[in-house]
């Protein structure tokens, strides 16, 4: 496809990663000079330098030949309006990355009214993310398929394991119930296994399943965790509104604590049943005056990757039961991983990812992409997808199904 991409950020070029990757002739928009030469010298690309929502600046972008506009820029304003200038010159297909709030609620409207054909919030996606997790936190992290009913997990195999040193047929014989290992990293490398695979201490399993059976999965190795019912966030955000809110509406305790006077004020009076304390909350004599020690889960969303790597690190050594940091910057999770910090969540990937499956799923029409979930850095997927046409695939048994190595249905 050929896409203009308005805004180099983090966003924006995480997204043009992926896009660059499957093939896509994208020209970037941005403001700033210095970020889009960057940009185009990072990604071999084509760039224009200027505004993103300019009728003249599409057109120099070759708007009349574009399938599809995707504003990733830092203003909603302005993500909305390149949209409407990119589908007022004929493109197809127009992609809006919103964060605030106020516009939040009113999406399907966005959407229906405007003619924006998907509208993303980075940091409602994340708060969606840490949300399932906090709702199953005996795992690192969780994606979910089949509307819910199909869960796959990601866990980290101890010495002391009952899965260690054990092939995978015998696993499954020894718990009795069905979930599948789709996946195991192990020193670098992904596998896709077979049932003389043999486990072995500090593999990373994805493991698939029935929820119902993830839960009985997780209870039989010993390693289930019931959700979190106290939770501390640590940081203001964007994303701790949308997530303290959701928690509120299940009942959970919520305890926030802010830096800024005036943040934690517009928190307090958003979300009147939040415990919202003002001071640093890389403070270690605030976080256990507020009880840390005591919280199912800690979860650090300042706008400072090491202060939330500090913070986290703190949780951990006074054992809290569920640990979840957030990064924006930091590009090397496995160093985080070996510090003792398990879930980390990236939000600009979540946008990247929901971006990538729409356009994958007009790019294939007639193999509607669902869901799609990328782990080990991107180097492995999982793809929901329906078959709505007849092709030389259907009607074939999957064993006599020609399939790529390392791939699994």
């Amino acid at each position: 496809m050929k896409i203009i991409l308005v805004g180099a950020g983090k966003v924006g070029t995480t997204v043009l990663k992926y896009l660059v990757e499957e093939g896509h002739d994208v020209t970037v928009i941005d403001n700033d000079h210095k970020t889009l030469e960057e940009t185009i010298n990072n990604y071999d690309v084509q760039g224009v330098v200027g505004n993103g929502a300019s009728r003249a600046i599409q057109i120099e972008a070759q708007a009349e030949r574009a399938d599809m506009v995707i504003a990733t820029a830092s203003n909603d304003e302005l993500n909305i309006l390149s949209c409407l200038v990119g589908k007022k010159l004929g493109i197809p297909y127009a992609v809006a990355r919103v964060r605030n709030p106020d516009y939040s609620e009113q999406m399907d409207f966005l959407e229906r009214e405007l003619g924006i054909d998907l509208i993303v919030n980075p940091e409602l996606e994340a708060a969606a993310e840490i949300l399932k997790i906090l709702r199953f936190p005996s795992a690192t992290t969780i994606e979910t398929f089949s509307k819910d009913r199909i869960e796959i997990v990601e866990m980290r195999v101890r010495a002391d394991s009952v899965l260690a040193n054990k092939p995978l047929k015998d696993i499954r014989h020894d718990l009795g119930i069905k979930f599948l290992i789709c996946a195991v990293e192990r020193k670098g490398e992904i596998a896709i296994p077979g049932g003389d695979f043999i486990v072995k201490p500090e593999d990373k399993l994805y493991v698939i399943a029935e929820k119902n059976d993830i839960v009985q999965f997780f209870k039989k190795i010993g390693l289930y965790k019931a959700r979190s019912r106290n939770v501390m966030i640590i940081g203001g955000s964007k994303i701790t509104y949308y997530l303290a809110k959701q928690l509120l509406d299940e009942k959970t305790g919520v305890k926030i604590i802010e830096v800024d006077e005036r943040r934690a004020h517009e928190l307090s009076a958003a979300l009147p049943e939040a415990a919202v304390i003002v001071g640093n909350g890389s403070n270690q004599t605030l976080l256990f005056e507020e009880g840390i020690e005591k919280m199912d889960a800690v979860v650090t969303l300042t706008g400072l990757d090491e202060e939330n790597i500090v913070i986290s690190l703190l949780a951990e050594k006074v054992k809290v039961p569920k640990v979840i940091t957030k990064i924006s910057h930091f590009e090397n999770p496995d160093i985080l991983e070996n510090i003792g910090l398990e879930t980390v969540i990236a939000p600009k990937s979540f946008t990247a990812y929901k971006i990538l499956r729409y356009i994958r799923s007009l790019s294939d029409a007639d193999n509607k992409v669902i869901t799609l979930y990328k782990f080990f850095h991107d180097k492995a997927e999982a793809a929901e997808f329906f078959i709505e046409k007849e092709s030389k695939y259907t009607g074939v048994q999957l064993k006599d199904l020609r399939l790529k190595g390392n791939t699994i249905i």
